[in-house]
């Protein structure tokens, strides 16, 4: 019987929240160094660089990180079969993500001067195409520390590290450039990916070769289960930031720059999600499977009680301050203001709602999130293409906003209809 009562979720998320915390100072700092550093147009060529990286991990990591975090959350107690499954699992991202790699150098042409109309990024592309096999496998080893409910462990390697160590490169040699900037980045990860695999090989019973039983590590099953959430991890991935890629091409280097302060900043509001998700993703998961309806129950109205008490103030202070907030990026992204106040609108309704993403697809509704994530991603892509040449950046981050806002009220409709029914 799996049950989790207020107390051990206020603690368990107590823990991760001050790490998750610490792990968004650490970006704030960061991206804070950065931007003083870099002029407007070299940092929104920085992070029209990361939007790549972004983009390009996507497509190598195929939807397969909600994938590990449910089978290794059934399977915890079988260290054999979830072994052998991780080997697969870092074969087959290697494969992908090297695959993805070789298409980013050899178009990277293309991609800067035709796709994005951005020439100068040509020049960041490469180190792009390295970054998208460390940080496929990194996202991988963090799902794999999820699943085994290790969320602390996982959490650090989604941001804690990779940030630290860029601090502190980027204090010993401050750079000038968007490309020296993502240089600093890179070694981050290097040392970030490293870490990961060492702490992964003590959780799993890991020998030179276990190219053995295939089928019976249940990764054919993982795989068909990771391939239809590909398609709904591309379509969120769309909704947040293909503005940024439209912005290359419509508008200029200092736009990406001031929506993607904003932006960061905004993402900060879902900090509280993300660590509920961390904890109770893999007890969504155990309880669906084993019928425990009613737990399941209590644990999603229980966190999205929590989390609309914590959304509500702390949206209403990011949009009354959202002008000192910005001005500590410099004053030089003061218009950033306005696209902040529209862009926690989005992530008010994203905390609001609660885990329901997460619930859809640790149930294995995940054809139904497809879909929904099919749908409101074309549905931003038009929009976006028709108001963001007409009123630039304020216009990515109204469309932006109502769209992230309408996919998760979809969510919760069909959490009622095929989940809540049931108990």
């Amino acid at each position: 019987m799996i049950a989790i009562n207020r107390r051990t979720l206020a603690t368990s998320s107590l823990l991760l929240m001050i790490v998750k915390l610490s792990s968004a100072a650490l970006a704030f700092i960061f991206h804070l160094l950065l931007a003083r550093q870099l002029s407007v147009a070299e940092y929104g060529l920085f992070s029209l660089a990361l939007t790549c990286l972004l983009f390009s991990v996507a497509f190598a990591k195929q939807g397969i990180e909600p994938a590990i975090v449910r089978f290794f959350a059934i399977d915890n107690d079988n260290q054999s079969k979830i072994s052998r499954l991780y080997i697969y699992i870092v074969l087959y991202t290697f494969v992908n993500s090297l695959l993805v790699a070789l298409v980013v150098v050899t178009l990277k042409g293309f991609i800067s001067s035709s796709l994005l109309n951005a020439a100068e990024l040509i020049s960041l592309l490469p180190v792009v195409a390295g970054l998208t096999v460390l940080q496929t496998w990194l996202a991988v080893n963090a799902s794999v520390l999820k699943g085994l409910k290790k969320p602390l462990q996982s959490m650090i390697f989604t941001g804690f590290f990779i940030h630290a160590f860029g601090i502190l490169i980027l204090l010993s040699s401050p750079p000038l450039t968007g490309l020296q900037a993502l240089n600093i980045f890179f070694y981050a990860v290097i040392i970030t990916t490293s870490l990961s695999f060492l702490v992964v090989k003590k959780q799993l019973i890991i020998t030179c070769f276990v190219i053995k039983a295939f089928k019976s590590s249940g990764v054919n099953k993982l795989y068909a289960t990771s391939r239809v959430l590909f398609v709904s991890s591309l379509a969120a991935l769309i909704s947040q930031q293909f503005a940024v890629l439209l912005l290359a091409k419509y508008a200029s280097l200092a736009d990406i720059a001031l929506y993607s302060i904003a932006l960061k900043v905004s993402l900060l509001i879902s900090y509280p999600l993300i660590v509920l998700n961390t904890i109770t993703a893999p007890l969504y998961a155990k309880m669906y499977h084993q019928k425990q309806l009613v737990d399941f129950k209590n644990l999603a109205w229980l966190t999205t009680k929590n989390l609309i008490l914590l959304a509500t103030p702390l949206c209403f202070f990011v949009v009354f301050f959202s002008s000192d907030i910005v001005s500590f990026f410099g004053e030089k992204y003061l218009p950033s203001a306005s696209i902040l106040s529209i862009l926690v609108l989005g992530q008010w309704v994203n905390l609001s709602t609660g885990t329901v993403i997460s619930m859809l697809v640790m149930t294995g509704h995940e054809k139904i999130h497809r879909r929904n994530s099919v749908v409101m991603s074309l549905l931003t892509i038009v929009f976006m293409y028709w108001l963001i040449p007409l009123h630039g950046v304020i216009a990515a981050a109204w469309v932006s906003a109502v769209s992230m806002a309408l996919f998760n009220l979809i969510s919760l409709y069909y959490v009622y209809r095929f989940i809540y029914r049931k108990c």
